[in-house]
């Protein structure tokens, strides 16, 4: 005897058939999501998209596509042969001054010369971080820094 909560045996065919249906067609939404509407069109209640994956799972229909380069390799640096070369960047914030309000802190780091360029921010949007210290790039400024020491 099934639990009340128990999915039926024609509900757990109609899933399987539904996504075997679907695999072999090229361009079919597979997602869990989709077979609860498959289900609905053809007058059957659909069980809740945690049952279906369930189902799947024990049939081991659930695919997790895999990753597959593109052929082209991603350049990988692993040590600064220069100053500028490679540059550590990071975002904090947002931090908060009584009185004058909040504000995140942006700081570069460059690897080779190990020199530190710190600059507040009233926003991290994209453009005023991009164009740091009204416009002037801060690696420019770390390479000024350092070769005028």
């Amino acid at each position: 005897m099934r639990r009340k909560t128990e999915t039926s045996q024609r509900q757990k065919d109609l899933i399987i058939a539904t996504r075997r249906r679907w695999e072999i067609e090229p361009y079919a939404q597979v997602g869990v999501s989709a077979i609860p509407w498959e289900l609905q069109k053809i007058g059957t209640p659909s069980p809740s998209d945690r049952t279906i994956n369930r189902v799947l799972k024990r049939e081991g229909l659930v695919k997790k596509p895999s990753y597959v380069p593109k052929g082209v390799a991603y350049p990988y640096f692993t040590e600064a042969l220069e100053i500028n070369n490679i540059h550590q960047v990071d975002l904090v914030g947002p931090r908060y001054i009584k009185g004058d309000g909040r504000f995140y802190s942006l700081n570069v780091v460059d690897l080779f010369s190990h020199q530190v360029y710190l600059e507040p921010q009233r926003t991290k949007a994209d453009e005023p971080v991009a164009s740091s210290d009204a416009g002037r790039p801060w690696a420019s400024r770390i390479l000024s820094s350092s070769t005028t020491n």
